[in-house]
């Protein structure tokens, strides 16, 4: 539900941070009852880099976040200003 909450938010304020990403993925995380070194070693990456991604370090590589993202059954949408969904 916390994840939910915070997909509310967004979406209501029309922002999107590097920190309030990490806390969905951390929410997430925790809400499959996961660790952080075993979702490192699902998705093919450091524990330290789920560390640092859920603690929102902005140089956190785009690809490795979207396949742990992927990996958590999360989704992104991108939506331009007139909130209109961009696909590719």
């Amino acid at each position: 539900m916390i994840i939910f909450e915070l997909s509310i938010e967004i979406l209501q304020n029309g922002n999107m941070d590097i920190e309030t990403l990490g806390n969905i993925i951390k929410n997430q995380r925790k809400s499959l009852d996961l660790t952080q070194k075993e979702l490192s070693l699902a998705c093919d990456v450091g524990a330290r880099f789920i560390s640092d991604l859920e603690n929102g370090k902005e140089t956190c590589e785009i690809g490795k976040s979207l396949r742990i993202m992927k990996s958590l059954g999360l989704k992104l949408e991108i939506h331009d200003h007139f909130d209109q969904r961009i696909s590719s």
